[in-house]
């Protein structure tokens, strides 16, 4: 959870660097996946507000000094005055190194509304 609050909340690159491995891929709903450079650099400068984030976490997985972990994240992203809702289903793959958690892999897919029951 705190890497989504450093990205989706105050946008400290120093912060966010702190939390990510050197090898990481960051994949976003949208297809784009970033290495650790870009991902720090847009997440720190993009102009996007982030709104109502409310993260839901669904399960975290240990299997020796690795960590699976499931969320569900629904907020309001704010681009020129434009508010977007987001629902994202987020697969993190974190590895613990020297006695800290450092992401390796995170993967996000847009969740579809619910339709209702007929």
């Amino acid at each position: 959870m705190a890497l989504h609050n450093q990205v989706f909340g105050t946008k400290d690159s120093v912060l966010i660097n702190a939390l990510l491995s050197d090898q990481l891929k960051y994949g976003h709903s949208g297809g784009n996946i970033e290495d650790r450079q870009t991902m720090v650099h847009k997440a720190s400068t993009s102009p996007t507000i982030y709104q109502n984030v409310n993260n839901q976490l669904l399960n975290i997985h240990f299997w020796g000094n690795t960590a699976m972990v499931r969320l569900e994240l629904t907020a309001t992203s704010i681009d020129n005055g434009v508010a977007t809702p987001l629902h994202l289903g987020i697969l993190q793959v974190w590895g613990k190194q020297k006695g800290q958690w450092y992401l390796l892999e995170r993967q996000a897919v847009k969740i579809a509304p619910k339709k209702p029951l007929a």
